[in-house]
């Protein structure tokens, strides 16, 4: 991955954790609630990488019995979709994550 990428995805990561700060607050109130939080993320990445496998044996299973473009296309289109979830459910976890960083230091542990 090179610099460019990363400080675009640092600024994604970023523009999560203000949007989440006007719904939710700056900080979490217990490790307990970021814990759960954070969690949710986790989860929500495994869908959709189960997602992105089934949809890949989609592409597959096509190659296989060759199927027509259309069916190529259908399976292509919802791979695309299901990694762009990823990557934006990702992000989530990204700044779930460092919003328990923040919420530590925040409450004078370090």
């Amino acid at each position: 991955m090179n610099d460019d990428m990363l400080v675009k995805i640092s600024e994604l990561v970023q523009q999560e954790q203000d949007n989440a700060a006007i719904k939710w607050g700056k900080i979490t109130n217990s490790d307990h609630e970021s814990y759960a939080v954070m969690l949710e993320e986790y989860e929500e990445c495994l869908e959709e990488l189960q997602d992105i496998k089934d949809f890949m044996s989609d592409f597959w299973g096509t190659i296989r019995q060759d199927c027509k473009e259309p069916e190529k296309m259908w399976a292509l289109k919802k791979l695309s979709k299901s990694c762009y979830n990823l990557i934006m459910e990702a992000i989530q976890l990204a700044g779930c994550t460092e919003k328990a960083m923040n919420s530590i230091c925040e409450r004078g542990v370090i």
